[in-house]
């Protein structure tokens, strides 16, 4: 029992008087909390003898009659708040040190006790704003009777700790950032680029909102369109200095921000001079400006912004580059003054921005013309190459450029649209002349006037083509080398193509054209499908216009909206386009017109045609201007473009998703956001995964099917390897799974409604692999994965943890080296078939053996001498035979030397190993470029 005073009268026993007696007790007293000693009464309960005040007056030696005992009750307790912490921020823990309770008895007296339970207990993390009443219980030991005392603290946030805006303060000029709200947020500062860093704090659908609200009240103006950026002038001691703010989606769904002053003020040389030995292998200094108050540089571009109010930066910055021994052509490239490095190996251009205060300084790497570059970039996507010739310009600056949406035009299946430039600097018009000659001499087609298009047909493939052209402002020759070849022309208009094009849905026609012409070739490029219509020389001019007056417009086609070169058909089904193309030819393009209603029916066709049997419909949107629909069929994806007239788009956006989540009879569920942060909603019976949201021009919907275990792209992937080991699928439940391959693996991503379901099903995958007789063989570090080798040790799997997904990495394993006696040229013909024909081989008496492994796209052979200067002399023979074997040099990734195959599907990079005695002769395929 706890707490109950039991007061003990033995009857045949004389009790001492206890009023006015001391503390000390006599030995026949008892006092008894259940049955204990006096000693544990006052640990339990803090009541002295001196507290049990009794009547009893008789002793050992007298005689009473009665006797009587008055004792002291709890009546309740008090509580002395005075030094408890009562104001907290978020996340910190309930602190009660210098809590005073005390016990308060019949008598008017108190004692402190620390025998009570607190609710919240101490440590207790406080996670909500408001006040918290802390409430302190006090029981006796009949366990019924209870005292409570309460207390208030009050829970908000309104700046960060001392420690975190000391820290602030010290490296962002003075200044403090709002608080994110988040109680787990972390407050960082890392030396490189001086830059604090701020995570923390899951994120939800308001998170970016609200802190760019609380950003712009704390003075910082917006410096992004696309993302949360934004910079704020802090006035210092030394100046005026510049904080920049960027944040956004971290690991694990956190929200992730970066402040740190975006400028150098001094001219940044270490990064222009890294730049050139690293991107244009070259020791060339890039001279400074030093008349600006800061600096900013674009890793990307290679670029530095020096801003500064100077009227003469370009004068003075051409005086440096003069001095620096930099020749500055007198031309202007786009508003750019060119000039070029003593060595070639890369130009400046530079600039004042009036706009912006700022004197523009790019680098831009030079080469020459290189036939395996061409090569090796139409190899690279497995198309054909046609031996483009080169074009040799006495002086001439060459830039090979490949378009940077190559990659993406590969992924989404569009070969049409891939194509890439050489550039040559220093040229004259007359070098195109000779060039002309020489091509139709190699059995090239010209045509064209100012900008001439060469053709070449390969047998039973299509048609070859390249453009060129020169331009007098610049004197510049600039060639555009498309990928795909067309297809043969054919002599009858191509109604059925176009048809198919259209779809069933479409009654209306593009009208044929029927004047004089050589044939037609329907083709797709990044701006639609079209016919190029191939013509007699000198007819284009005036071909597109007889062809919308004598052909469009009696077929009842009219002009479309403001766009006036633009016509749609009777019914408002197609819309034409006829303009002139390269000499000798006119483009008609063609496309479904925007829709005035919900495009429903060609929807649903749309879905089965691509998805199969779909039963699942998608809600309308209604009340907008158009629809547009676009659909690709081989990386099954629609998307519909809406014009939403006068509703703002993020309103019709969220319109939109009430519209999905509250039917009753077709509702959608939410499964998470992609990379974007845009959310995806799943059908009622999970056949469509769709996705509403802002394009910056358009309400967009991407339309595709919910996708589970992507076997097909695996089996594909692990087929074109011959490997005969499998991947175990994942079979929890998933939102969606994708497959990707990136040369020269295969990325499986594996997405999640919330973060939370990340690390539980990825810790179950890896189960599932150990019990598919997988075996653990690496932890990457810095958290960037786990690695696991197949049963039959022919692939790796990486898996590795990210904000609402996790991911494999899926990766041929390396093999075991083979030794031989011989040049192991069997081996190196496994990854690179046409080595066999072409790479030289090293050999030498002083050879003591070879060594040589491979994966996908690489292979290697180690030759080992038995001296240090036989290494040397078998390294300089090789270089030889390489370049005797048409092996033409160009510097890569920077600085190494590496050697072209002729055919350009692979490249040679020779190095030695003094400490083994060895030369590596490296294999990579060209893709490794790219």
């Amino acid at each position: 029992m706890k707490k109950f005073l039991k007061i003990l009268v033995l009857g045949a026993m004389g009790i001492g008087v206890l009023a006015g007696c001391s503390n000390d007790k006599p030995k026949s007293e008892v006092v008894s909390h259940d049955v204990v000693d006096s000693s544990e009464a006052n640990s339990k309960d803090p009541i002295s003898s001196s507290e049990l005040l009794s009547s009893d007056s008789s002793n050992s030696s007298s005689s009473s009659s009665s006797s009587s005992i008055v004792v002291k009750t709890i009546t309740g307790i008090s509580l002395n708040t005075d030094g408890v912490k009562k104001a907290y921020e978020i996340g910190e823990t309930l602190d009660l040190t210098n809590l005073v309770v005390n016990l308060n008895y019949s008598d008017g007296t108190s004692v402190a006790t620390t025998d009570y339970t607190v609710s919240p207990a101490k440590g207790t993390v406080l996670n909500e704003k408001g006040n918290v009443t802390v409430t302190i219980t006090y029981t006796l030991n009949d366990g019924a009777t209870t005292f409570t005392k309460s207390f208030d603290v009050a829970v908000d946030k309104t700046r960060w700790g001392d420690a975190e805006a000391l820290l602030m303060q010290t490296h962002l000029y003075g200044e403090v950032l709002p608080f994110t709200g988040f109680a787990t947020s972390k407050v960082a500062y890392s030396a490189d680029g001086d830059m604090i860093v701020i995570s923390g704090g899951v994120i939800e659908d308001n998170t970016f909102s609200s802190y760019e609200a609380k950003i712009l009240a704390a003075g910082f103006k917006a410096a992004s369109n696309t993302s949360y950026k934004f910079k704020k002038t802090i006035t210092t001691d030394n100046g005026d200095r510049f904080v920049q703010v960027f944040f956004g989606r971290g690991d694990n769904n956190e929200f992730y921000l970066e402040a740190y002053d975006p400028y150098y003020y001094a001219f940044p040389a270490a990064f222009m001079a890294y730049t050139v030995r690293t991107s244009f292998d070259s020791n060339v200094v890039i001279p400074a400006y030093e008349g600006a108050d800061r600096y900013e540089i674009s890793e990307r571009d290679s670029a530095v912004f020096c801003y500064t109010n100077s009227t003469t930066a370009l004068a003075d910055y051409r005086a440096t580059l003069t001095n620096n021994g930099f020749t500055i052509e007198d031309r202007l490239y786009n508003g750019f003054t060119m000039s070029y490095s003593t060595d070639r190996t890369f130009m400046i251009l530079f600039n004042y921005d009036n706009n912006t205060k700022s004197l523009d300084i790019y680098a831009a790497p030079l080469d020459y013309w290189n036939g395996s570059l061409i090569t090796g970039f139409f190899t690279k996507y497995n198309g054909e190459d046609v031996g483009i010739p080169s074009l040799e310009v006495t002086n001439g600056l060459y830039q090979f450029v490949e378009s940077e949406y190559n990659q993406y035009f590969f992924e989404e299946g569009r070969p049409e649209s891939i194509h890439a430039f050489m550039r040559i600097y220093n040229a004259a018009e007359s070098d195109l002349t000779a060039y002309s000659t020489k091509i139709q001499a190699l059995g090239w087609e010209i045509t064209g006037n100012t900008v001439f298009t060469a053709k070449k047909l390969i047998e039973g493939k299509g048609v070859a083509r390249f453009e060129f052209d020169f331009d007098a402002r610049y004197n510049l020759i600039t060639f555009t080398i498309y990928f795909k070849l067309d297809p043969l022309p054919g002599m009858a208009w191509p109604a059925e193509e176009i048809a198919s094009i259209l779809g069933s849905d479409i009654t209306d026609t593009v009208p044929a054209f029927t004047g004089e012409n050589n044939g037609f070739s329907v083709m797709t490029d990044a701006y639609g499908s079209f016919v190029m219509v191939e013509l007699p020389q000198g007819t284009e001019n005036v071909a597109a216009e007889n062809y919308i007056n004598n052909v469009l417009i009696p077929a009842g086609y009219t002009i479309y909206g403001n766009y006036l070169t633009v016509y749609v058909s009777p019914h408002n089904q197609i819309l034409v386009q006829a303009y002139m193309g390269t000499s000798g030819s006119i483009s008609i393009t063609f496309k479904v017109a925007p829709f005035t209603t919900w495009p429903g029916t060609r929807l649903n066709r749309i879905l089965n045609d691509m998805f199969g049997n779909i039963t699942d419909t998608l809600p309308a949107y209604n009340g907008a201007v158009e629809y547009e629909i676009e659909e690709d069929y081989d990386a099954e994806e629609i998307y519909v473009y809406i014009d939403t007239g006068d509703v703002e788009i993020a309103d019709a956006v969220d319109a939109y998703i009430t519209t999905l989540t509250t039917s009753t009879t077709n509702k959608y569920t939410y499964i998470g956001d992609d990379a974007d942060g845009d959310p995806h909603y799943l059908s009622p019976n999970k056949q469509i995964d769709v996705c509403p949201y802002d394009n910056g021009r358009d309400f967009a919907l991407y339309i595709t099917h919910f996708d589970l275990w992507p076997k097909a792209t695996i089996n594909e992937f692990f087929d074109d390897r011959g490997f005969t080991d499998t991947l175990p699928a994942f079979q929890g439940t998933y939102a969606s799974a994708t497959a990707t391959e990136e040369y020269p693996e295969l990325v499986i991503q594996v997405n999640f409604a919330s973060a939370s379901e990340v690390e539980p099903a990825m810790n179950s995958y890896m189960t599932t692999l150990t019990t598919a007789q997988f075996t653990h063989s690496e932890t990457l570090p810095f958290g960037f994965g786990e690695v696991y080798l197949s049963p039959s040790e022919e692939f790796t799997v990486t898996v590795s943890s990210y904000s609402t997904y996790f991911e494999l990495r899926i990766d041929e394993a390396e093999k075991e080296d083979v030794n031989t006696n011989e040049f192991p040229m069997d081996v190196l013909v496994q990854y690179f078939p046409t080595c066999e024909n072409l790479l030289p081989k090293l050999s030498s008496s002083t050879i003591t053996s070879y060594s040589t492994n491979g994966y996908e796209g690489n292979a290697y052979v180690y030759a080992y001498f038995n001296s240090v200067d036989a290494m040397n002399a078998g390294y300089t023979q090789y270089l030889s035979a390489l370049s005797g074997a048409s092996f033409t040099h160009q510097v890569v990734w920077g600085s190494y030397d590496a050697y072209f195959s002729p055919d350009g599907t692979f490249f040679v990079v020779v190095d030695t190993y003094e400490d083994q005695m060895a030369v590596d002769i490296e294999l990579y395929s060209t893709e490794w470029l790219y």
